[in-house]
């Protein structure tokens, strides 16, 4: 971990160096952000600049290269003009950034989120998950297949994204770390989703597979069941 943060800190450094004012914010997402990381995670950083030029994009890349071996960095190089216009938006929500962020360089300069966007975001998560989850159902999904990734990344770790929102759209707070997911979550199914993609991520995990992608379908079915009568 302190080769990961070192890492970081040397990139942070070195972009804001060569590109001195024309940079303005640089945001750690991710699992590193969340303290989800393994070893052949990215480390996922957003780049803001007055905005983006080739050029820009190429110096990124030659930064990274001079970086040497290690966990691949992956930035995405914008501006907060893009992020807040139409366009950008339909592909990134700024939610994101605001609650699962790490701000390493400078402010993000970002109107906070409104309710109606936490809605939004619950909405299309849970839908991606309950179709997922629908046709490994209905398929009767290997359980080799889910166990080699399909359940982790597939079902699970979007419907933590949807359990986090649901928490802070409820309770106004974000759980960031899993630990304290596991402690707001509002049912005991949704608790043991938690519990078994923490498993998942330490490896330590024994039990079947199938049942645990039918438990995280009713569990993203209620949430936006719950999501629509707030309507």
């Amino acid at each position: 971990m302190i080769e990961i943060k070192t890492r970081i800190d040397t990139f942070v450094k070195q972009v804001s160096d060569h590109f001195g004012n024309r940079l303005t914010c640089m945001i750690l997402t991710g699992s590193h952000a969340r303290g989800e990381a393994s070893p052949d995670s990215d480390i996922d950083i957003w780049v803001f600049f007055d905005h983006v030029r080739n050029d820009d994009l190429r110096n990124i890349g030659k930064i990274i290269q001079g970086l040497g071996p290690g966990p691949e960095i992956n930035p995405q190089c914008v501006s907060f003009a893009e992020v807040t216009s139409g366009i950008f938006r339909d592909q990134f929500s700024p939610l994101q950034l605001h609650v699962d962020g790490i701000v390493l360089y400078g402010e993000l300069a970002l109107p906070k989120p409104a309710k109606a966007e936490i809605l939004k975001q619950i909405r299309t998560i849970v839908t991606f998950v309950m179709m997922s989850a629908r046709h490994y159902i209905t398929v009767q999904e290997s359980e080799k297949s889910l166990a080699n990734g399909k359940l982790q990344k597939w079902i699970l770790k979007p419907l933590m994204w949807a359990l986090r929102y649901e928490v802070l759209w409820r309770k106004g707070e974000y759980p960031r770390s899993l630990n304290n997911l596991k402690q707001t979550a509002f049912s005991e199914d949704a608790r043991q989703c938690v519990d078994t993609y923490q498993c998942l991520l330490n490896a330590t995990y024994s039990s079947s597979y199938l049942p645990e992608v039918e438990r995280a379908s009713n569990v993203a079915a209620s949430l936006l069941q719950t999501v629509e009568i707030d309507q």
